[in-house]
């Protein structure tokens, strides 16, 4: 996964790995336990919200292991304090056998392929990086941004994406192109009935029927437009 990444951006993986792992564990540990989907730890029970398809293991890096991240000089990787002062991830054997254990058990209830099914880099990054356009694409329809523009700046100046792909949106407009989005997203939610993040949005379904990118959408104004209205301005093009 690290080597996939690094062939989208270097930069982009050296930021995502300082805030992930600054206290990430202990974090996203504390968000599913809010949600209802990790074990009780009195009862041992499951959550009561958890979906089908879950696993434990990012659970038990913190309940087990202790793995809460950067701050504890280990989370998804270790860390030394000698080593780029603490800052730089090092292979973690711990975690790459704990890994080893669920994956063995998933393939067992035939949950993995047998054998691994080895995936190149560009799969890798599509896997990871499609499900955050399409959530890109969700906060556009709930209106939480107001345009993909606001998505990309965040992203450009917070998370470290590489400037010359112009922001998450903007990379998918433009380089992936949104019915090859659409098309591996929907190819990935057959693989994973389950996992929600692979569901295709709404409003990047709109945009690829439409024919149109989903700048061009906004631009156009047609966010705020009926259905009707959207036709005819589109019949204008």
């Amino acid at each position: 996964i690290t080597v996939s990444i690094i062939s989208f951006s270097s930069y982009f993986l050296l930021f995502t790995h300082t805030i992930l792992n600054l206290l990430h564990h202990i974090i996203r540990y504390a968000i599913r336990r809010e949600k209802g989907l990790v074990r009780d730890p009195k009862t041992g029970l499951p959550g009561p919200n958890r979906p089908g398809r879950y696993t434990e293991l990012a659970d038990e890096l913190v309940t087990k292991y202790g793995r809460v991240g950067q701050k504890a000089l280990k989370g998804w990787y270790d860390y030394d304090r000698k080593i780029g002062k603490g800052r730089a991830p090092i292979p973690s054997k711990e975690v790459e056998q704990h890994i080893a254990k669920y994956a063995s058990a998933f393939r067992k209830k035939n949950m993995l392929p047998s054998p691994p099914k080895k995936l190149s880099k560009e799969e890798i990054v599509n896997r990871i990086l499609f499900p955050l356009v399409n959530e890109g694409f969700k906060i556009l329809e709930e209106n939480i941004a107001q345009r993909p523009s606001d998505i990309d700046v965040i992203y450009l100046y917070g998370y470290g994406w590489p400037n010359w792909r112009g922001g998450p949106m903007f990379w998918a407009d433009n380089e992936v192109k949104l019915p090859t989005l659409l098309r591996t997203l929907e190819d990935l939610h057959r693989q994973h009935p389950d996992t929600i993040y692979f569901v295709p949005s709404k409003l990047l379904r709109k945009c690829v029927d439409m024919g149109i990118g989903v700048g061009e959408y906004y631009e156009r104004g047609l966010n705020k437009q009926s259905d009707k209205d959207k036709q005819v301005a589109l019949s204008k093009l």
